[in-house]
This record gives C-alpha cells, structure tokens and sequence, in this order.
C-alpha cells in the first residue's frame, strides 16, 4: 500500500535528518508559544465585547417584545449601543486573523521549506515564504468565512437562549469540523506543490489532485489522523498521571510528530519521481 510504504520512507528521511528534524521543531514550538502569548490579549477583548454584546442584544430584543416589533439582526447589531461593541468585535477579530496570518506564514513556511529540504534541494527561501504567504492567504479567507459563520449562528443561538432560556440552533461540531477538514486537506495538498508551481497554480491544483488522486492521498491523510488520534489518547492518559509527565510527553511527541507529517505530506502529495526519492 502506497501510503504505509511512504510513511516508511518519510520516517526513515526524519531520522536520517535530526538536525534538520530539531530546527523544525524549533519552528513549531516558537510559533506556538509566540501566537499562544500574543494571541491572549486579543482573545480576552474579543470575548468582553461578545458578552457586551449579547447582553445589549439581548436588553433591545425585550424592548422590541414590548413594542410588538421584529428587528433584523443587521438592525440590532448597529443600533447606538450594540454598535460600539459590534465594532469592537471586528476589529479584534482582524486583529486576530492578521496575527495568526503574519506568525503562521513566518514560521510555518521554514518548517516546510526544512521539510522539503530533506528530499530535494528546491528554491531559495525568500522565494518559498512568498509563494507560502501568497498561496495562504485564499485558505485563510475560506477558513475565516467558515468560522465566522459558526459564530454568528453562535451568536443567535446564545441571544434566543437569553430570551428564551431555550438553546437556539447551532452549527453541529461534526459538520464544522468536517468542513475545516476538506479545507486542511487540500490546503496541505497546496503545501507540497508551492515548490514547482505559482501559488495561484499551486491551490488551483490542489483541487485537481485532491478529487483525481483522492484514492491515494486520502489515506495517508487518514494515517496520519489516526497517528495523532493515539498520541492524543496517550497524552491524555499521562496527564492524569502527572502533568509534568503529559507536558514533557507532548512535547517529545508532537514536534517530532508534525516534522515527520510534513515530509510524509510532500512525499504523497508531491506523487512525482523528484520528490518521492527512494531512499
């Protein structure tokens, strides 16, 4: 089977490459710790005007009930004192998605040029981050679309629930993170083709070979779900042992964890002799 012999392979081409493996590592845990600590600040603000927000909401919806009106949700979220809040909202949630853009495009982008290293030689860097900031930036609209939805639909479900103390439709987290999925999967397929491609045909192509190919990237894809999946549950149990244990875990887990997913990603993905090197 094509997707158990290149994880072979890939696991080989990580272990052949420690150095490489290590500054890849370093990459991820940087990012996170830099987005964890930047991120915070703009989280809590955000959620101070959401509850701001649904309180104002939820205050005009009586006054409305008493006057035997229905206003529209646009119509209540730019009212005089929702505005303020409403504003707020957008403004933190761009705050928030130019911060994830600008740290996950920095550091992700030379995790994968180090990846791709290790199979072949192929362009400078300065030329990998531009594609990489280029082909990202459609995948983090799609992303933000989908989630900005789901909060909306959020955001009405906890103004019926104030009003009615009953809970209002939302969207079910199997089918959010069903979408998020396909999203990832082609995205990630865009990752391995940056190097040979324009970004604009790189994410072009990933649709391509993501439907065409799907009998053969789709089960890497699901190998390497399944991998995280027992990390996760091997985490979970540790971390009810001793949390020192579960963090040290974790970290001597997952890094090395996502550096042998990128290789095993750009050697299925990629499906071409230059990369799928024998090794």
């Amino acid at each position: 089977m094509i997707a158990l012999r290149e994880a072979g392979h890939a696991l080989k081409t990580a272990f052949s490459q420690p150095l490489v493996g290590i500054l890849s590592s370093l990459s991820d845990a940087v990012f996170l710790l830099v987005y964890g600590f930047l991120a915070r600040p703009v989280r809590d603000n955000l959620l101070i005007d959401a509850n701001n927000l649904v309180q104002t909401l939820a205050g005009a919806l009586r006054v409305a009930g008493e006057r035997f009106e229905t206003p529209s949700m646009m119509q209540l979220i730019m009212t005089p004192e929702a505005r303020p809040h409403t504003m707020g909202i957008a403004f933190w949630l761009a705050v928030l998605g130019v911060l994830a853009y600008v740290l996950y495009v920095l550091f992700q982008s030379a995790a994968w040029k180090l990846a791709r290293g290790t199979l072949s030689g192929t362009g400078s860097w300065k030329d990998h981050l531009a594609r990489f900031a280029a082909v990202n930036i459609p995948w983090f609209l799609i992303l933000g679309v989908l989630t900005l939805t789901r909060d909306i639909i959020d955001l009405r479900s906890a103004l019926v629930l104030s009003m009615t103390k009953t809970p209002g439709w939302t969207v079910p987290a199997a089918v959010y993170y069903a979408l998020i999925g396909i999203v990832v999967y082609f995205m990630l397929i865009s990752y391995s083709e940056i190097h040979r491609h324009s970004w604009r045909d790189a994410f072009t192509h990933s649709f391509r070979k993501g439907v065409k190919e799907f009998g053969s990237i789709a089960p890497a894809f699901l190998l390497i779900v399944l991998a995280l999946v027992v990390i996760q549950v091997l985490l979970q149990a540790l971390a009810t042992v001793n949390e020192a244990l579960w963090f040290v875990a974790g970290v001597a887990l997952i890094l090395p964890f996502l550096y042998w997913a990128r290789i095993y990603i750009i050697r299925i993905g990629g499906m071409t002799h230059d990369v799928r090197e024998q090794p």
